[in-house]
This record gives structure tokens, C-alpha cells and sequence, in this order.
């Protein structure tokens, strides 16, 4: 039988690596360069972006703070207009983030869920900080998959193998 600990780092696994990263990675595949760095306006993000973002933040609030590891993240970076990594690096950049999730498990496991964290201005526990990564993640996710489909004016596909 799973504890509900065992429940929540099981959703780190669902929601981010079977889940979203994917969803990233085929929208990615579908836009050239050029349209992952194109804003829609001043006031809004690139996929790249997103993607850059997104990768920092879950590094950040995940491995670095709920299980230790090294926090380096500079968050300006992730929204300089000049910071364009190729498609090439983003994509490995995911992929090296899903191998890192599924290599800590066992660290997150470990984790105490009720210990408190502060991760940039804020103070958090553990099941808040799990629950912050996942719906951030999340969010972006669909931010991404929209500007995508407006990008592009196609559908997706995300829910294509399911019988709905």
C-alpha cells in the first residue's frame, strides 16, 4: 500500500515527466527557431522563454531546495530577450531535467515533507514546495501549448491515444 508521501513524488513523475515534458517537447518539435524566441507582444514570454523558466524554476524548487542538490539558478537570465539557446539545447535541457526527477526519487522519498524551505522570498514546506513545481509546471505548459497552436493553428494531439 502507498503512503501518501509515496503518492506525491509519484505525481512529480506523472504530472512533470509523463505529462508536460512531453507536451513540451512535441510543441518544440513543431516550431522552427525562430518561432520558439518570436514574442506575441511586449508583454508576453517566447516559448523559449517559457521553456528556460520553467526548467529553473523546477531545478530550483525540487533538487535544489526539497532534496539538496546545488541551486545555481540565476532567474533573471531565464527572461533576457538575448538568452536564445537552440531547440537542440532546450530539448536536452528537458530531457536531462526528466532523468534527473526519475534519478532522485528515492531522495525525494527521503524528503521531509513538513520541514520548512525558503526558496527565493518564500517560505514553504515540502508538500507546498511539490505542489508549487507541478502546477507551475504545469501552467507554463499551457502557456506554451497555446502559443504553439496559435503559432502553428493545429491541433495538438495531446489526448489522441485516449478514447475520451
Amino acid at each position: 500500500m502507498s503512503t501518501t508521501h509515496q503518492l506525491l513524488i509519484e505525481q512529480i513523475q506523472i504530472r512533470i515527466c509523463e505529462e508536460s515534458i512531453p507536451r513540451i517537447l512535441k510543441c518544440l518539435d513543431s516550431l522552427s527557431e525562430e518561432d520558439i524566441w518570436k514574442r506575441p507582444n511586449e508583454s508576453s514570454n517566447s516559448v523559449g522563454t517559457l521553456c528556460l523558466h520553467v526548467i529553473g524554476n523546477c531545478r530550483q524548487w525540487l533538487l535544489g531546495n526539497l532534496i539538496g542538490e546545488i541551486d545555481n539558478r540565476n532567474r533573471d537570465s531565464e527572461f533576457d530577450l538575448n538568452n536564445h539557446h537552440s531547440k537542440t539545447e532546450l530539448i536536452q535541457a528537458f530531457k536531462t531535467l526528466e532523468q534527473d526527477l526519475i534519478n532522485s526519487k528515492d531522495k525525494f522519498l527521503k524528503a521531509d515533507l513538513t520541514k520548512q524551505f525558503k526558496v527565493q522570498v518564500f517560505n514553504d514546506n515540502g508538500v507546498s514546495i511539490i505542489t508549487h513545481a507541478i502546477e507551475h509546471f504545469s501552467y507554463h505548459t499551457g502557456q506554451i501549448a497555446l502559443l504553439t497552436k496559435l503559432n502553428k493553428n493545429e491541433d495538438l494531439g495531446f489526448y489522441a491515444h485516449l478514447n475520451l
